[in-house]
């Protein structure tokens, strides 16, 4: 099914690939209805100028999946809104201006292919194309939020080896995912995310929040590193509001005991940049081989305290492991 060319810069060449969706473009409006449980879209450009708007008219429990095929980065200047979850995907990067707004049940942004969802809706397999190397830049001022449950979603995610956040991120309800690591599942709440093996890139991993204020209950900080996650996400003025905060890395380089004790100082004066009640640190290092975490309780600085300090000599004591039996 074709759809009509929308705006003449702004979204271009878009084709229904799987579902039914009716696109009314009404000045600067643009209406998406979804007539089906899952809509697949493919655009030639996605931009969203400032004073335009996209939104998508579905029901709570519907996905809408928007593969954007731009030689540059969409430019989201406008606004995004949606009853359901919905999902962009542009290889080359997206940019979220100042005073941009996405309001979404749930909302997915990322760098990598998505695979349409066949025997479940729970489950999106997602593919690095070659050579690409786009990032995602959500500029402050950009306000985005999901409005979902855990029941329907109610997740916000951005994946991509390369994320810098200053804005507002807000997911009171369900779950607020950064990750530049992309070889790992994640699951959310109605959500499983399987990356694809081969998934490699010339592209640098970062995940810089500084400035950003997230808020939800549970809030998923993956990286290829802890140290400079944590540190990037304890320091103002970063703030985050959360039940539970997740940091989970691939590695710990040698700053970690630093970069850990930090933490617990952060955490333990009850900086005010920081409302946590529980941490969990995961370290999936050693070629996956072997993989440790620790939970710690914030509200208690003595288990805080003893906790890191237990994750840290794991650190060190599989490490030794590791390398006494590569040796033997």
């Amino acid at each position: 099914m074709q759809i009509a060319r929308l705006f003449q810069l702004a979204q271009a060449g878009g084709s229904v690939t799987n579902g039914t969706a009716g696109i009314v473009y009404t000045g600067d409006t643009t209406t998406i209805t979804q007539t089906t449980d899952v809509v697949s879209i493919n655009w030639n450009t996605f931009n969203v100028g400032s004073g335009e708007s996209v939104n998508f008219v579905q029901d709570s429990s519907d996905i809408a999946i928007n593969n954007i095929y731009d030689a540059s980065a969409s430019d989201i200047q406008g606004s995004i809104t949606g009853n359901g979850t919905i999902f962009l995907s542009n290889t080359n990067g997206f940019i979220f201006g100042a005073g941009s707004t996405v309001n979404t049940g749930a909302f997915l942004a990322t760098t990598l292919d998505i695979g349409i969802p066949e025997d479940t809706l729970d489950t999106i397999k997602l593919t690095s194309s070659a050579g690409a190397s786009g990032s995602i830049l959500i500029n402050s001022g950009a306000s985005i939020t999901a409005t979902g449950t855990p029941e329907n979603g109610g997740y916000l995610a951005f994946i991509s080896k390369s994320i810098t956040s200053s804005s507002g991120l807000y997911s009171e309800n369900s779950e607020v995912l950064l990750s530049n690591e992309v070889k790992t599942s994640v699951k959310l709440s109605g959500l499983d995310i399987i990356f694809d093996a081969n998934n490699e890139n010339n592209t640098v991993n970062s995940l810089n929040l500084e400035g950003s204020a997230i808020t939800a209950k549970t809030v998923l900080l993956n990286s290829a590193e802890l140290s400079g996650l944590l540190d990037s996400a304890i320091n103002p003025p970063t703030s985050i509001t959360a039940d539970h905060l997740k940091i989970s890395a691939d590695s710990a380089n040698e700053n970690i005991s630093s970069s850990l004790f930090n933490a617990i100082d952060k955490f333990s004066t009850q900086n005010n940049n920081l409302s946590i009640q529980k941490l969990s640190l995961t370290d999936k290092s050693l070629d996956g081989h072997l993989e440790f975490s620790s939970t710690i309780n914030i509200k208690d600085g003595i288990d805080l305290e003893l906790s890191a300090k237990i994750f840290h000599l794991l650190v060190e004591l599989l490490v030794e492991i590791y390398l006494v039996l590569n040796l033997m």
